[in-house]
């Protein structure tokens, strides 16, 4: 009797215990055609974190340092929104330039290159402004140099960019940073609805 009880508090410890080893898939980003990038929670090795995966890249955030990412995601859009405003103003139709936004990941994964895990790395936006076929295109780009411990090993992690003149581009950056933002609270009702079911 007493091996059966213990039995019976054992089996929710060790459901509850799973959870975190699952892996909860969310809506992927993809702003264009080619341009996916596969977005997830939790799972055996990153139980914590949110995995963003695009290529053979991979990088990671607490549910904090996607929050932080978010704030400037919106600030360098609306640079970009401004900037390209100004560019249309004064008729230019050719401009690069480095924006003053960054944010740190969490971690990454250098999965073509062995594997590799790799700590914190800053990230970098460009504005990106050009004329071809006679259509005037104003991308927001960001970039994150992931590099391994002794520089042996390195990628770019790049987001999909996306042209701010573009309505279906915006409309789908603008549900992914509300994502961003809203992170923490998805995570909330996403795992909720994982114990319900085990426990159905």
């Amino acid at each position: 009797m007493k091996k059966l009880i213990l039995l019976l508090l054992l089996v929710p410890i060790i459901t509850i215990g799973q959870i975190s080893e699952q892996e909860i898939p969310f809506d992927n980003y993809e702003p264009r055609k080619y341009s996916k990038m596969e977005i997830s929670f939790g799972g055996k090795y990153t139980d914590d974190v949110w995995s963003f995966r695009k290529g053979d890249q991979r990088i990671n955030f607490t549910p904090d340092d996607l929050e932080k990412a978010a704030e400037s995601f919106e600030n360098a859009y609306n640079k970009a929104v401004e900037w390209n405003q100004v560019a249309d103003d004064n008729n230019v139709e050719k401009l690069t330039k480095v924006m003053p936004f960054t944010f740190f990941t969490t971690r990454g994964m250098l999965e073509d290159s062995g594997y590799e895990s790799v700590g914190p790395k800053k990230a970098e936006f460009e504005f990106e402004r050009f004329v071809m076929n006679g259509k005037t295109y104003s991308y927001l780009k960001t970039s994150i140099w992931q590099n391994g411990e002794y520089n042996v090993r390195s990628a770019f992690f790049q987001f999909p960019s996306i042209d701010v003149r573009d309505e279906k581009m915006v409309s789908k950056f603008l549900n992914f940073l509300n994502f961003m933002k809203s992170n923490k609270s998805i995570i909330e009702e996403k795992i909720g609805e994982t114990k319900a079911d085990l426990f159905n």
